[in-house]
């Protein structure tokens, strides 16, 4: 994909990350600094390569992935995760079930 073309496909996919109505989950999947800004605005940043060193040096949600049969493993298992949480918090007990929202390997 040439160079211009990925900006504009990132400067879209920015946009999306706008505040509005409903509010959807935001996961970004990527490996180089040009998604840095964007990863910064989500809920969960699938990440290898340099996105993976940015995620961890900033604190950021974020599971590592090594190819796409990993990352959808992982996408998978992290929305399980959040199932229950939700699940737990609509009619369970304050804590009795918690998302592990953010691993780092």
């Amino acid at each position: 994909m040439p160079a211009a073309t990925a900006k504009l496909c990132r400067a879209t996919a920015s946009a999306a990350f706008t505040d509005g109505e409903p509010r959807q989950l935001r996961i970004v999947v990527g490996d180089g600094r040009s998604d840095f800004c964007v990863a910064g605005r989500a809920d969960l940043v699938l990440a290898k390569g340099a996105l993976l060193d940015h995620c961890r040096a900033a604190n950021m949600p974020h599971l590592a992935f090594a190819d796409f049969d990993e990352a959808s493993l992982q996408l998978a298992g992290w929305l399980e995760d959040r199932q229950f949480a939700d699940i737990g918090r609509a009619g369970g007990k304050s804590g009795e079930i918690e998302s592990q929202r953010c691993t780092s390997q």
